[in-house]
């Protein structure tokens, strides 16, 4: 075995046990000798440790193990840590080095793949904070979005949709810094490291592939030939490079995204996998007769081929994720992947429903042929698995669902307790729907209402025996004391209320069978602010500004519900002023952006432009008067 030494990871494993050691109150020649060792370097990840008064000791099945084991170890003497950040970290007193003994325990993760991709608005300290505390959670992967994650950064540095936050400047050495700064946090932890995915359709055209921006139309005539001909035109859909398909069947198109991956692949070796996406839109497929004589998936497998040999030639083993996502559903009629070793299948269902959970096997019955630019989004839980189920007879690697449980529908759930049942059974059910793990795409500021999805998800994707029940037990009696059984009952009730399909943009907007639960969740968030005396208490604070939140929101659901759009904008509007104010207060806890974008696109609110003035001009006031 190696020696802690051996590795900066084993070393800051061993260093993470002392910290918190001494943070728990013991003095430094207290401390046993701390052993941190690994047996291997495989991908599977496992631990056992131990500690006497002789030594605490560590081992895992690699790097990365070896730190979630040491995590492990201080959970087990007390330490709690539910979300990024101090006032979600729990640290017990230890006044006797006697407190830390702990007989031998072993554990091996359920999944292979347990990570997160980054989402929404972010800081870059937010983003070191979530990926420090991912093996906390007993994850090890971590998704960079596009070539740099540049947009995520941009978002929050500008402040969009928050006007009371003076924006700041990101200049281009500020992002490349940015970006090397999380391959240095995400490499000192050893977690494996994803990047790409959306962005290679923006660089065959010549621009950046770093987010979803307007451009101008290229003006070279070879990089608009490149673009799929839709309506008699090559033209980019919507303005954005990210959601322009191409025209896939063109030798020119081919060779320009196999040598753009080659060339990632041989920049960034730092990349466990690199993600090989198409257009983050449907239906605007080619309608050349090329591209018509086959489907989207037959093209797409032919470059993922292209893309191997070309690989293989650099001498280069990067694993290649492939997505099955809307047109993407479908699979290939004729081709199929020459070498499945090279890579991984990623199951993404965007439009699913989130108000039940995947089944325990995969459900019978054939698919929907593909539809050229006629696609119609599945719903249901069985029709996206019908998908997935026909790829699965064409494709038999290794695969991991990329799911949304924290990407959108969540905003529909204000007491966040559906969303994390869901989420929690769905990381239950995975291999036996024949996945290897879960990338959960979703914003990273998501301590509010709670924390519990987050917490649970790492519990789950880990497999660590214990019930949704047990650990909701242990989370809201260690975060909220005495104050526990009300909080959970307040946040079960509010959730049992809730619709997350109605706030995901699924069915009519005017729903009168709605109405009264989107009231009663007004009212029971009213009542229990009234009756709460929050003291100084920072999570007991956080739950009295989520109150006050829940309210508006119950509120502006209620009028939109019934038809009462006047109404439901001037209560949206309450709801973005106090988000916005609380942004400053809790900035890693609740991503205001998207939570205002996604109100706004999908659940059909809308803010009066005179409200967000009247705002501006009272923080502007009050700034003044401070």
């Amino acid at each position: 075995m190696s020696e802690m030494t051996a590795s900066p990871t084993l070393a800051f494993a061993a260093a993470e046990i002392r910290k918190y050691l001494r943070a728990a109150g013991l003095r430094e020649a207290d401390l046993p000798p701390v052993r941190v060792q690994c047996s291997g370097c495989g991908r599977d990840d496992a631990y056992s440790f131990e500690a006497t008064p002789a030594a605490v000791t560590v081992t895992g099945s690699n790097a990365r193990s070896a730190l979630i084991g040491a995590y492990a170890y201080l959970k087990e003497i007390g330490f709690r840590f539910f979300a990024p950040g101090e006032d979600f970290t729990r640290i017990p007193r230890l006044t006797d080095p006697r407190q830390l003994c702990v007989p031998r325990k072993a554990s091996r993760a359920r999944h292979t793949i347990r990570g997160v991709c980054v989402e929404g608005a972010v800081s870059l300290e937010q983003l070191l904070s979530y990926i420090d505390w991912l093996p906390k959670a007993g994850m090890n992967t971590c998704f960079l979005q596009f070539f740099r994650p540049d947009v995520f950064f941009e978002r929050w540095y500008a402040h969009e949709n928050n006007p009371l936050i003076p924006p700041e400047e990101l200049s281009e050495a500020d992002k490349e810094a940015f970006d090397a700064a999380l391959v240095r946090g995400i490499r000192k932890r050893g977690l494996m490291l994803h990047r790409a995915g959306h962005g290679w359709t923006s660089q065959a055209l010549g621009y950046p592939g770093n987010g979803w921006q307007r451009q101008r139309e290229p003006t070279e005539e070879r990089l608009r030939n490149r673009i799929a001909l839709l309506h008699g035109q090559r033209r980019l859909f919507g303005g954005i490079p990210a959601n322009t398909n191409l025209c896939y069947t063109s030798e020119d198109v081919q060779q320009a995204l196999t040598d753009a991956v080659v060339a990632y692949a041989k920049a960034h070796p730092e990349a466990d996998a690199v993600h090989f996406w198409l257009a983050d839109t449907f239906n605007n497929l080619c309608e050349c007769e090329a591209c018509r004589a086959s489907t989207l998936s037959d093209q797409y497998v032919r470059i993922l081929n292209r893309i191997d040999a070309a690989l293989t030639a650099a001498g280069l083993a990067t694993r290649i994720v492939f997505l099955l996502y809307q047109e993407l559903l479908c699979p290939p009629r004729e081709t199929r992947i020459s070498h499945p070793e090279r890579f991984i299948l990623m199951f993404a269902p965007i439009s699913r429903s989130f108000e039940t959970s995947y089944p325990r096997e995969l459900p019978s019955g054939s698919c929907p042929t593909f539809p050229h630019n006629a696609m119609t989004l599945p719903l249901s839980i069985e029709e996206n698995l019908r998908y997935y189920a026909a790829w699965r007879q064409v494709f038999p690697g290794d695969a991991f669902i990329f799911d949304y449980h924290l990407g959108r529908a969540h905003y529909g759930d204000p007491g966040y307790m559906k969303i994390a049942r869901t989420l929690y059974r769905d990381a239950e059910r995975l291999r036996e729907l024949g996945f290897q793990g879960m990338i959960a795409c979703q914003e990273l500021r998501v301590a509010l209402p709670n924390a519990l999805p987050i917490y649970l998800m790492g519990r789950a994707l880990w497999g660590d025996g214990a019930g949704p029940d047990t650990i909701g037990d242990d989370y809201f009696s260690a975060l909220y004391g005495e104050a526990a059984p009300r909080v959970r009952k307040y946040f079960e009730a509010v959730s049992d209320l809730c619709d997350t399909d109605y706030a995901n943009a699924n069915g009519p907007r005017t729903r009168p069978d709605l109405t009264p639960r989107y009231r009663e969740i007004a009212r029971l968030s009213r009542e229990e602010e009234a009756a709460l005396s929050p003291g100084s208490d920072p999570i007991l604070l956080r739950y009295q500004s989520t109150l006050r939140q829940n309210a508006a929101y119950g509120d502006a659901l209620a009028a939109l519900t019934r038809g009462d759009r006047e109404a439901a904008d001037t209560a949206f509007a309450d709801f973005c002023r106090l988000v916005r104010r609380r942004e400053n207060a809790y900035p890693g806890d609740y991503d205001v952006y998207r939570a205002i974008e996604v109100a706004q696109r999908y659940t059909g609110l809308h803010e009066p432009p005179e409200k967000i003035n009247q705002e501006k001009e009272m923080n502007a006031h009050e700034s003044e008067s401070h």
